[in-house]
C-alpha cells in the first residue's frame, strides 16, 4: 500500500521511509515491486523533510518527468 498515489492516470507513487522503520530495507526492492504494475515510485527518507526546498523540488521534477512505461521483452 502506497503512502501517496498520483491520482492524475500518471502512475506515479511516493513513498515515505522512515530511518527506524525502513532500517535496512533497500528502497529498490519497493520501486522495483511497483514497476511490476507500471508505476513510477519515488522514494522519499524521513531526513529529506528538513529541507523543505530540496524536498519541493524533488517532488516537483519527478511529477513532471513522463512516465516510463515498462517495456515488454
Amino acid at each position: 500500500c502506497p503512502d501517496f498515489m498520483n491520482m492524475n492516470g500518471q502512475k506515479k507513487l511516493i513513498e515515505l521511509y522512515g530511518t527506524y522503520w525502513h532500517k535496512g530495507q533497500n528502497p529498490q526492492d519497493r520501486i522495483d515491486l511497483f514497476k511490476k504494475f507500471s508505476f513510477d515510485t519515488l522514494i522519499i527518507w524521513e531526513d529529506e523533510l528538513k529541507d523543505q526546498e530540496t524536498l519541493k523540488s524533488k517532488i516537483l521534477e519527478f511529477n513532471n518527468r513522463p512516465h516510463e512505461q515498462e517495456v515488454s521483452v
